[in-house]
């Protein structure tokens, strides 16, 4: 391949990630680099599938395994119905904004710090019709806990999730 023909595949990439942001409601201005931040608010070790998926916000459903979900991590993801956060120690700002799709948050870790009230704004949660699902055993601490006590009555614990999946499945 030629240098003009890399270039021009490195500059179709550029737009194409660029269409990407603000097509999850992000702003691109000036050159690549000055919205390179937003793409590395995408989650690390993801495949290519899942990755359009989070660009294009397509994805329903993901299993996470990261301790730290980035500011923005599933941004304006519409389609959203859950997430499982298995590993998770803390959510970053605006990290669920405007899934409009998501009622089901669940989150196996005792200790889970919501780094702001917003990560969460615009979701089935914030709306009452959604839950988040967290070990029983921590359901009080959650409730109590900085920006996650805004959502104290929809917080349940875990065992309450599976009762209900094992009574749809009966």
């Amino acid at each position: 391949m030629s240098i003009a023909d890399k270039i021009l595949t490195l500059n179709c990439a550029k737009k194409d990630i660029a269409n990407a942001i603000v097509n999850k409601g992000g702003a691109v201005s000036g050159g690549f680099s000055s919205f390179a931040d937003d793409i590395a608010q995408i989650p690390s070790g993801v495949s290519d599938e899942l990755l359009k998926s989070l660009v294009d916000g397509t994805i329903q459903s993901f299993e996470c395994t990261a301790t730290v979900l980035r500011n923005y991590s599933f941004y304006r993801c519409e389609q959203l119905e859950y997430i499982c956060l298995i590993n998770a120690t803390s959510i970053g700002a605006y990290a669920f904004m405007r899934c409009s799709s998501l009622s089901k948050l669940i989150i196996y870790n005792e200790n889970c710090e919501l780094s702001n009230t917003d990560a969460l704004s615009m979701t089935a949660i914030s709306a009452g019709t959604g839950y988040i699902y967290v070990p029983d055993s921590a359901v009080e601490a959650y409730k109590n806990a900085t920006n996650w006590n805004m959502y104290a009555t929809q917080i349940k614990g875990i065992s309450e999730l599976e009762e209900a999946v094992a009574k749809e499945s009966a």
